[in-house]
């Protein structure tokens, strides 16, 4: 459940309260990070504001993390010729493997 972690752990680090005085300049970023902070920063409003329970708002953000990391995924299924890997043990050598046989073909 690494989204929850990853969540936990900005919220353990006051990101709640950040948000109170937290002035954005959106300028500086690309658009799909723009979406994914906006959509962060609507669902803590949302909290501050007393719309949502504390474990809806954290349960909102995680929805909304799935939907953005799928839509990472299609785009790059979509625009890339993408091999998607497993992490576990066989993981280094299939892509030792996918590697050498990329490497094999440019030689030619």
């Amino acid at each position: 459940e690494g989204i929850a972690r990853k969540y936990y752990e900005r919220f353990r680090d006051k990101l709640v309260n950040n948000t109170k005085v937290f002035i954005f300049d959106i300028k500086d970023f690309s658009s799909s990070y723009e979406k994914e902070v906006n959509s962060l920063i609507k669902e803590i409003s949302d909290f501050l504001d007393g719309l949502l329970s504390y474990n809806e708002m954290i349960d909102k953000i995680k929805q909304e993390t799935r939907r953005y990391a799928k839509r990472q995924i299609t785009w790059f299924k979509n625009k890339m010729n993408c091999v998607e890997v497993n992490n576990d043990e066989n993981a280094y050598d299939y892509i030792v493997n996918i590697i050498d046989k990329f490497l094999k073909n440019a030689e030619l």
